[in-house]
């Protein structure tokens, strides 16, 4: 998380943080990232695509706002997606190489 502005800080931090939306996001981001795979994208896969997927699902949730009142519209919504991405990508290695 670095050179994240406050208000995308605080939101991913909810997300990684929060069960229900973690879950969600979980669930969305491996669907994601297995579909990414099998049409062999994973250098360069659409973030921002994965983004608003990520983002749809809080605003499902939430509303307009995180639980810390940061308006969702202000979030970087690539930069929490790029985290997501990375995060399930590596667990998918790890699965892989066991």
């Amino acid at each position: 998380m670095t050179d994240m502005d406050p208000c995308t800080h605080r939101t991913s931090l909810w997300t990684w943080n929060e069960f229900t939306i973690y879950e969600t996001l979980n669930e969305v981001t491996s669907e994601y990232v297995e579909e990414v795979i099998d049409c062999g994208n994973v250098m360069d896969p659409d973030l921002i695509a994965l983004g608003g997927l990520l983002e749809g699902q809080c605003r499902a949730l939430w509303g307009d706002q995180n639980p810390d009142g940061d308006n969702l519209a202000d979030v970087d919504w690539e930069q929490i997606a790029n985290e997501w991405f990375e995060a399930t990508l590596e667990d998918c290695t790890i699965v892989w190489s066991s």
